[in-house]
C-alpha cells in the first residue's frame, strides 16, 4: 500500500511544530510533513513525494501560503479555522476590523510578547493557551504576514483545484468567526464537507486533533482507493 501524504500548513504565529500532536496520533501509512514559515527558526517548504495519495492540510492563514503548485497536486485540501479573506465583507464591520488589525500591527513593533500573548489566548480560547516563547522570533517577518493577512484573498478556483476539500471550524472561534468557515463551504460545494466542532476555538486543529482526526480519516481513506492499494 502506498504511504498517504500529508503537507501541513500552519497559520500566522505558530511554527512546524504545531503539528506533532498529528504525527503521534496518525495511523500506519500516513507520513506528515510541517511547511515551516519561519517565525521562529528556519523555514521549510516541503514537497510531495511518490504515489500515494496526497493530502495538504492549512490552518488559518496557512491557506494562503500554500503554494499554487501544492494544491493543484493535492486529492484532499483539509482547511481547519480557514478564510478566503479575513475581513467582514460588510463595509462598516470591514473598516472597524481593518482599524483593529492596524492597531495590532503598530502595537507589535513595540510589544510583540504583549501582542502575541492576547493573540494565542483568543487562538486557544475556551482552552488555556501554552506557554509563550519568543526564542528565535522574526520580528519582521511576522509584521510583514500580519500586514499581508488583512490583503490576502484567496479565489475559489485555487482551492478546487484539490480533487476534494474538507472544512472544519470551531463554534466558538474569537479569530476566524465561522461565517467564514461556513462562506468557504458554500464556495466550494459540490466537492466540499464541512463540519463545525462543538466547543472549538481557533486553535481546533491542535485543541481537537483526535476529532479533526476521526471526521478526516474516511475522506483519506475511501476516496482513494486505487491510490491507496497501490
Amino acid at each position: 500500500m502506498a504511504e498517504q501524504q500529508i503537507l501541513a500548513y500552519h497559520g500566522w504565529g505558530f511554527d512546524g511544530g504545531a503539528w506533532d500532536a498529528w504525527r503521534e496520533c496518525l495511523p500506519d501509512g500516513f507520513t506528515l510533513e510541517a511547511f515551516d514559515r519561519g517565525y521562529f527558526g528556519r523555514p521549510r517548504q516541503p514537497d510531495f513525494r511518490g504515489k500515494g495519495a496526497r493530502i495538504v492540510m492549512a490552518h488559518s492563514f496557512g491557506l494562503h501560503l500554500v503554494p499554487r503548485e501544492r494544491l493543484e497536486e493535492a486529492d484532499l485540501l483539509v482547511i481547519l479555522g480557514g478564510f478566503r479573506d479575513f475581513h467582514p465583507r460588510a463595509a462598516r464591520f470591514r473598516h472597524r476590523s481593518r482599524q483593529v488589525l492596524a492597531q495590532m500591527c503598530e502595537r507589535f513593533s513595540e510589544e510583540p510578547e504583549a501582542v502575541l500573548g492576547k493573540f494565542y489566548a483568543n487562538t486557544w480560547h475556551p482552552a488555556s493557551p501554552p506557554k509563550l516563547d519568543l526564542e528565535g522570533m522574526d520580528r519582521e517577518l511576522m509584521k510583514e504576514d500580519l500586514e499581508k493577512l488583512g490583503e490576502s484573498t484567496l479565489e475559489a478556483e485555487r482551492m478546487a483545484a484539490a480533487g476534494r476539500v474538507c472544512i472544519f471550524h470551531g463554534t466558538d472561534d474569537l479569530i476566524v468567526p465561522k461565517s467564514k468557515g461556513r462562506d468557504l463551504y458554500g464556495s466550494l460545494e459540490p466537492q466540499a464537507s464541512y463540519f463545525e466542532i462543538r466547543n472549538a476555538g481557533h486553535a481546533l486543529p491542535f485543541t481537537h486533533t483526535a476529532q479533526c482526526l476521526k471526521l478526516m480519516m474516511p475522506e483519506a481513506e475511501n476516496l482513494f482507493p486505487q491510490k491507496t492499494q497501490n
